[in-house]
């Protein structure tokens, strides 16, 4: 099985490569294939079987594990309250900033010397009009950002094996701020969300560059998002097959909220030199896109399945499409199945109050 990741910015396809296969997926089947036949007799345990349950069942996204504690993780200005949604994120670029730029703020932060503001100490980075900064050479504060994430190896049991560490929790990739705090990442809430570039310290509205604001109606966590479960609160982006009409995505399906969807290519399915393809597809709305932009972009995709013995251990049985996405303790598990990473932000733009063009994630398996 080999597996091929499209990124599509519009109707541009912009990168088409392959992508690395974890050895989980092998260890998926051995635990499949060793079940006692007994439990098939067990009404409470005979969903064990249940071939769905091992198949992928989610994605979610990441950054390089620097990035958790930069970015608008930083921003004390930034609030998710269902009714007043605002999202701050420095930028380096001053005055001059037409969007936020993630790779140029790496940049910045590991080639160029740490600017204290005058008056302000201990500052992990510096930003601002040359006339307002005193430039030193601190080298005991310099501050290291690697943008890029880590390689892929198939043992990776996360997307970042780094630590990711937002106020306690550790879980190598983006979560989902709207249940737990706004700070900790990464995807618009629903409704109205007002999206602010900084142009320099201190960080007050008077100092924005460029600002934007989309009503958000069809993002993971719009009121449709919600309902269909298209997203739990670890970021885990949830399987979803409505809408799926012989294998294809219906026509006037709005894809984009309902999560993670799982087709088939008819034409290829039946090809003459027995190809057979399955694919996935995430989309991303320009809501969503800004939001992950200012927590740090993405450069990590992977696609996850069940952690059904983990998961039993713990007493959880299926079905798991139940479990509540919303509660920590509560929630589903799962085990990384494919991890593909990027060399540049796939939330990249140039002009936040320019038309953004969504992004559609596709990642085809083929079997020989």
């Amino acid at each position: 099985m080999r597996g091929v990741v499209e990124v599509y910015r519009g109707d541009e396809k912009i990168l088409e490569e392959p992508n690395m296969l974890m050895d989980n997926q092998g260890s998926q089947i051995a635990f499949w294939m060793s079940l006692p036949r007994g439990f098939g007799n067990i009404e409470s345990a005979a969903s064990l079987y249940d071939t769905s349950n091992y198949t992928i069942q989610a994605a979610s996204l990441a950054k390089d594990a620097a990035g958790y504690s930069q970015h608008a993780h930083l921003s004390a200005l930034s609030t998710f309250s269902g009714t007043d949604n605002e999202l701050y994120v420095l930028s380096y670029e001053g005055s001059a900033a037409k969007a936020y730029d993630t790779e140029k703020f790496a940049y910045y932060l590991t080639q160029r010397e740490v600017h204290l503001n005058l008056g302000i100490l201990n500052l992990p980075y510096g930003y601002g009009d040359p006339a307002l900064v005193q430039t030193k050479t601190i080298e005991t504060n310099r501050v290291r950002h690697k943008i890029l994430p880590e390689f892929s190896h198939p043992k990776m049991q996360r997307l970042e094996e780094k630590s990711t560490d937002v106020f306690g929790i550790d879980l190598g990739q983006n979560m989902n701020a709207i249940f737990l705090t706004e700070l900790m990442g990464c995807y618009a809430p629903s409704g109205l969300v007002k999206y602010y570039v900084l142009s320099s310290l201190p960080a007050v509205s008077s100092n924005v560059a460029v600002s934007a604001e989309i009503n958000n109606t069809d993002g993971f966590n719009s009121q449709d998002g919600q309902n269909n479960k298209a997203i739990d609160i670890a970021g885990y982006i949830k399987n979803n097959s409505e809408d799926i009409v012989d294998g294809q995505i219906a026509e006037n399906a709005r894809q984009y909220f309902k999560g993670l969807i799982m087709s088939y290519d008819n034409e290829t399915w039946n090809t003459p030199n027995g190809l057979y393809s399955i694919k996935y597809v995430i989309g991303l709305v320009p809501a969503d896109l800004l939001a992950l932009n200012f927590f740090g972009g993405v450069y990590t995709i992977g696609l996850w399945g069940y952690d059904v013995e983990g998961m039993i251990k713990k007493g959880k049985y299926p079905p798991y499409s139940d479990y509540p996405t919303n509660n920590w303790e509560e929630r589903a598990e799962y085990k990384l199945m494919a991890r593909k990473t990027f060399t540049f932000d796939l939330t990249k733009h140039d002009d936040i109050t320019q038309v953004i063009d969504p992004v559609k994630i596709i990642w085809r398996f083929n079997f020989p």
